[in-house]
């Protein structure tokens, strides 16, 4: 008996078990990646934080692919601890704190290791944890970054699930060292400023260059008693407090540090900043340096500057100099010539 084949039973046949197929497939990866609504736990769109738990932060430990970087909060703001102890930008440590603390939750799937693996959390694309005065600790672990639904995947080390979230505001996987460290010599905002004076050489009653005071709302020159332009002044002294340094010496050796010296001895110029609470700063800037022990410089390209509120001095070139070699004539309304630093 010959059978006969049906090519189109046959072929519908195969047709059915592959749809069967991709819809098994389908649920079984739904399972794995489905919210897991443990517990009554509301997942859409809520708060992993409240608003204030970080507010008493008082170590930050930062890894992500570009470093490892341990911060803690002192009485002048955020330093670096490791790898390299260096003041660091309070404002990027807030920054990293306030987006991590204003997290949204969009859906909670379960701990285990398939998700772990799936959302590339073993390891971690970006790792934070924050430590307390009391002794409390916890970190949270940043995973794969989804580009389609705007989120992200991250874990807390003292919970039990995988959350996604909304992406957080700031890229934090390109943050480096440069990134976290303040390389500002001059740290006081400039409204904060109400007198300022520069000094040719050792600081005494003669060797005044130039002094700006603020009184009743008008800027004064010190020397000459008359009235500043305020544009001008403003220009200047936001000009001064964006001064930063490309090199800043936090690496000092016994030799370095008696090389410094035979220069901070002979300054070529001091600043004396006061503030609106009558705080007041004292900066040394040497002369033209022509070498020191250790670092590799052109001779006589470049100036050291020792500030009273940074542990380590700052190297900065000498076109900075233009800063300091002013006159109260340069402030004045009827001068024309247009202030260039």
């Amino acid at each position: 008996m010959k059978l006969k084949f049906n090519k189109a039973s046959f072929s519908s046949s195969v047709l059915g078990v592959f749809i069967a197929s991709l819809l098994i497939s389908g649920l079984v990866t739904e399972f794995f990646r489905a919210p897991q609504k443990t517990d009554n736990i509301v997942t859409e769109y809520t708060s992993l934080f409240k608003p204030g738990d970080l507010a008493k932060v008082q170590k930050v430990h930062f890894k992500n692919g570009l470093g490892d970087l341990v911060l803690e909060k002192s009485n002048e703001g955020w330093e670096i601890k490791s790898p390299r102890m260096i003041r660091a930008k309070s404002l990027v440590v807030q920054k990293i704190i306030q987006n991590i603390e204003g997290i949204k939750v969009k859906k909670i799937f379960s701990k285990d290791p398939i998700n772990i693996s799936n959302f590339s959390l073993n390891p971690p694309l970006i790792s934070v944890s924050f430590f307390f005065k009391d002794g409390e600790s916890f970190q949270i672990d940043h995973g794969l970054i989804d580009s389609i639904t705007n989120s992200t995947y991250i874990t807390h080390s003292k919970k039990s699930y995988i959350y996604q979230t909304a992406l957080l505001e700031d890229s934090f996987e390109r943050y480096d060292l440069a990134t976290f460290i303040d390389s500002r010599v001059f740290t006081p905002e400039t409204g904060l400023i109400t007198e300022i004076k520069v000094f040719r050489g050792k600081m005494t009653s003669k060797s005044l260059a130039f002094g700006l005071k603020l009184k009743e709302g008008q800027w004064l020159g010190i020397r000459t008693g008359r009235t500043m332009s305020a544009d001008r002044v403003k220009y200047y002294l936001d000009s001064l407090f964006s001064l930063k340094s490309n090199f800043i010496m936090d690496q000092m050796t016994e030799k370095l540090e008696k090389g410094l010296e035979r220069y901070i001895d002979r300054p070529a110029y001091e600043v004396e900043l006061t503030t609106n609470a009558g705080t007041t700063l004292r900066y040394t800037l040497t002369g033209l340096v022509d070498s020191l022990p250790g670092i590799n410089i052109d001779r006589r390209q470049n100036f050291v500057i020792q500030a009273p509120d940074r542990r380590h001095p700052f190297l900065l070139h000498k076109d900075h100099y233009k800063l300091f070699s002013l006159s109260e004539y340069d402030f004045l309304n009827r001068n024309k010539k247009p202030l260039s630093f």
